[in-house]
């Protein structure tokens, strides 16, 4: 879990009178470092054996890199910083 998202219900209890309008960040390391590793002409495959080795792909990498995790990090965020009902359909 990232440490936005650990701090996320913190962000909307302290401060009550804050708007959440939207929000940036990566919510997918996996698919950061398999990107960085093709454009530095390496495969797919590499880039997530890159990321194996530095701890932060998810056990099942299909996870990372069909998105399903960073849509699962998205609507979390969603529902507790802009207090929205986001869910993932399948």
């Amino acid at each position: 879990m990232s440490s936005l998202q650990i701090g996320a219900p913190f962000v909307r209890n302290d401060f009550p009178a804050l708007k959440v309008l939207g929000y940036t960040g990566v919510l997918n390391s996996t698919s950061k470092v398999v990107v960085a590793a093709t454009a530095r002409g390496l495969t797919l495959d590499a880039g997530v054996n890159e990321a194996e080795e530095l701890g932060v792909a998810e056990a099942e990498t299909s996870f990372d890199l069909d998105a399903l995790d960073s849509a699962a990090r998205a609507a979390a965020l969603a529902n507790v910083l802009m207090e929205d009902t986001a869910s993932l359909r399948m």
